[in-house]
């Protein structure tokens, strides 16, 4: 059975985390990154073979406060750049104070637009800008496991990934995609992906029985299931807790311990949601969200079409 109409939008990130692009035939930039630098914003991207572009005449760039995910949202008041072909780098220098996503087209000779966009390929998929120091910081009772997972003092923070509806009254929910992006992502597979053993996380103060409350609560829900690695009835424990009203810290551990259940029961596409829904709850807990979200990118294998 086709799994297009199943697959939620930002699936399509994981489909294209890591991909072989310099080989593809189509008038695509990618490798597409924008990053800081003093006032401005340094856009990046990889150019195709030149048979691919021996029909274009132009580069078109795009910005937007939203996330690209469609050749559908592209309007002129988006485009900020005419380039031509051979570029390979753009400074946006009136950006302001505002963070920004940029997607990067190609112009064919009669005037049209190869306008499919994938995100990560040719659409960046953090926005880019400025952000507040007080953003790096994490709350002093948060245990990092590796050390690389927290923000560095006086770097910018990306953007948490762009939250698209993936939850309707606490329900997971999904969307479709464009087949014609589903079929081109599909080139791109995750081959480059090298594996690591991925251990449980567990949130220092999970691991203090001297607590009361919702705290306990969840406390007792991870030492009796989570900690022995019993996935499903700490999947079906934490979904009934996240279900009640508690402070968003809370509920952002209950969604990443939930996403975590998931994710060791290979159900890498819903582990991937808990774990956007958690950093939407809580940005405080951005840094341990975007690691499960690295690794559950890391892990989603393209289903069979067929």
């Amino acid at each position: 059975m086709k799994h297009s109409k199943q697959v939620s939008s930002i699936i399509l990130f994981t489909l294209l985390f890591f991909h072989a692009a310099a080989q593809s035939s189509r008038p695509m930039v990618t490798d597409i990154t924008a990053l800081p630098s003093g006032q401005n914003i340094e856009i990046t991207w990889k150019l195709p073979a030149a048979d691919a572009m021996k029909n274009t005449d132009a580069l078109i760039i795009f910005r937007s406060r939203q996330a690209f995910s469609s050749g559908t949202q592209l309007t002129s008041s988006m485009q900020l750049a005419t380039l031509t072909t051979d570029k390979s780098s753009y400074t946006d220098t009136s950006c302001g104070i505002y963070s920004w996503y940029y997607t990067i087209t190609a112009r064919y000779t009669d005037g049209t637009l190869y306008d499919l966009i994938i995100p990560t390929v040719n659409a960046t998929v953090y926005a880019a800008g400025a952000a507040a120091a007080s953003e790096t910081s994490i709350p002093e009772n948060i245990s990092m496991r590796d050390e690389d997972s927290a923000p560095q003092t006086g770097v910018i923070r990306e953007t948490p990934l762009p939250y698209l509806h993936l939850f309707k009254d606490d329900v997971l929910d999904s969307e479709s995609i464009e087949a014609e992006t589903l079929e081109e992502a599909s080139r791109f597979g995750l081959n480059a992906v090298t594996k690591g053993k991925v251990k449980p996380y567990i949130f220092a103060d999970d691991q203090d029985e001297n607590v009361t409350g919702d705290e306990y609560t969840l406390f007792n829900i991870i030492d009796t299931f989570f900690s022995r690695n019993e996935w499903s009835s700490a999947e079906n424990e934490l979904k009934k807790f996240l279900q009640t009203n508690k402070s968003d810290y809370i509920t952002a551990k209950a969604q990443i311990y939930t996403g975590q259940t998931l994710f060791f029961q290979e159900k890498y596409r819903d582990a991937l949601s808990y774990f956007m829904w958690a950093q939407k709850t809580y940005p405080e807990l951005d840094a341990i969200s975007r690691r499960w979200i690295q690794y559950s990118l890391d892990y989603y294998q393209l289903p069979d079409n067929s």
